[in-house]
């Protein structure tokens, strides 16, 4: 396998780094690259199915050691979400997935997705039929740990709008899973309700503390998020769009407060960087000029700085962001000894849009946290404007970055892995005979023929009953059975007895 070229670029310079860094990239050809301070580099290709095609995105998990990812075959509707060990080179789980419109990873992939320990995964999805989920999956095996399911009637209380949604995971926190549900033609950006799950006692409520998107801090557990507070001066020539304060939220002690506010410009998403003492956060102001903020937790202003930043994310001594355009560049910008946009590392492919799927340090960090200032207290707002006038009287002038002249490609192409084949599938079932759905079968598709490119009529769920009337028939590597419901409302229809080597239907005593 070929190895990532690193590069050395003369006259960008190398600042002293306590705890070094290392990152995972990703290339949407299914290639996950590994780079760290130390001039470690390594390629791995993802497996696939044959036929399936990789996803623009994926998820690391916290520690930075599992993948989680989507593969599709959108002809056949069929779609598997992979858990891969990057330590090991090796696939922890696999999950079959049948008539999928939509997955929450499309729109939102973060380790945030995984717990704490990496242990679990929370994942959104949505089938054909319009009904969606949220899955707490076990990252070994690929079994479903808790579910919710929008035909739970906690679910209904809630009286959303009419429309094809998917759950967005956000957060996977120690008690709940925060997620939105958004309209699934809206690209991400129309949410229908922002809400909080407890897997553990099945309860649901609207998240009111951080409903838009945030970052974590993995040594505190703090959440920050940009907002709109009328409690505070805005200007009116930025409409009540604007983001006028940055909040956090400890999920720990359930406070919400503001730390810093900005009368002039509107706030965007806020990040945690260097080992979370830092704080950067874009602004941009009525004219449309932009800049990134880096704060301090007191609400300090450290400087401004002017990043064509696209994927951005903190490690121990500083932040690492990939440039946004079709040429991305990795650079890292340590922060402890000055303020800069940093120095290039490597470079992409022209038009390949890489991902930075996670960032960490080579090394543990220990960072003492100054206190968060709370600008909700009239006492802290005295304070905060006395220490901004005495710390910052000169404002610090946003610093360009050069692009610099690389010719190194960050990827290489390795030859692609390919999952293995499913065993042979034995049929059992019998005409005139009574079958069950199995967990295996859980939400396959009723269909009109035997066929996968027939439309769906209804879905199959788990320890549902069917009589069997004809068959079998094979069809696209299935069996298939025509069968009929039971039940209030009858559907007759042919589904698949079994695939990757497991029963969907099993044969059941009338």
């Amino acid at each position: 396998m070929l190895l990532l070229a690193l590069l050395l670029v003369p006259g960008w310079p190398v600042r002293a780094q306590a705890s070094g860094w290392q990152v995972w990239l990703y290339n949407p050809g299914g290639v996950m690259t590994y780079v760290d301070s130390s001039g470690v580099a390594r390629d791995i290709a993802l497996p696939s199915v044959q036929g399936h095609a990789y996803p623009q995105r994926v998820a690391v998990s916290r520690d930075g050691r599992l993948v989680a990812y989507m593969t599709s075959n959108e002809a056949l509707r069929a779609h598997r979400l992979v858990i891969f060990d990057l330590q090991a080179e090796s696939v922890r789980a696999d999950f079959v997935l049948t008539d999928l419109l939509a997955s929450g990873l499309d729109y939102h992939a973060s380790p945030s997705v995984f717990n704490e320990t990496g242990v679990a995964l929370a994942v959104g999805l949505t089938t054909l039929d319009g009904q969606w989920r949220v899955l707490v999956l076990n990252t070994a095996s690929g079994a479903i740990l808790s579910e919710l399911r929008s035909d739970n009637p906690v679910v209904a209380a809630l009286g959303l709008p009419a429309g094809a949604l998917v759950p967005v995971v956000r957060h996977f926190g120690t008690d709940d899973v925060a997620f939105d549900l958004q309209f699934v033609d809206g690209n991400g950006e129309s949410i229908a309700a922002s809400l909080l799950w407890n897997p553990a006692t099945g309860s649901l409520a609207d998240n009111v503390n951080f409903p838009a998107a945030g970052d974590v801090s993995t040594a505190t557990g703090d959440i920050i998020l940009s907002g709109r507070d009328e409690r505070f001066a805005a200007n009116p020539a930025l409409g009540p769009e604007q983001h006028n304060v940055l909040y956090v939220y400890n999920p720990a002690s359930g406070r919400r407060f503001p730390f810093y506010h900005d009368a002039e410009r509107s706030l965007g998403q806020p990040r945690f960087i260097q080992n979370d003492e830092l704080i950067l956060a874009p602004a941009s102001d009525a004219w449309g000029r932009a800049s990134w903020m880096v704060l301090e937790r007191n609400g300090v202003l450290r400087g401004e700085l002017s990043l064509p930043a696209g994927d951005l994310s903190g490690f121990g001594d500083g932040f690492i962001y990939l440039t946004a355009g079709d040429l991305a560049t990795l650079m890292v910008a340590p922060t402890r000894d000055g303020v800069d946009a940093g120095y290039p590392v490597g470079q992409g492919p022209p038009g390949v849009t890489i991902q930075l799927a996670w960032a960490g340090d080579l090394t543990p960090h220990v960072s003492a946290y100054e206190p968060w200032i709370d600008l909700s207290d009239p006492v802290s707002i005295a304070r905060a404007t006395q220490a901004v006038v005495a710390a910052a009287p000169t404002p610090t002038p946003a610093v360009p970055v050069t692009q610099p002249e690389v010719e190194v490609p960050f990827f290489v192409a390795p030859t692609p892995a390919f999952l293995p084949t499913p065993p042979a599938f034995q049929s059992a079932l019998q005409v005139g005979g009574l079958a069950v759905v199995t967990e295996a079968g859980h939400a396959a598709g009723l269909r009109t023929s035997p066929s996968a490119d027939a439309p769906a009529i209804i879905l199959l769920y788990t320890n549902m009953y069917v009589d069997v009337l004809e068959g079998p028939e094979i069809t696209d590597g299935y069996i298939w059975w025509r069968v009929r419901t039971r039940g209030e409302r009858v559907h007759t229809g042919w589904a698949i007895e079994g695939a990757q080597g497991h029963a969907w239907l099993v044969p059941v005593a009338p």
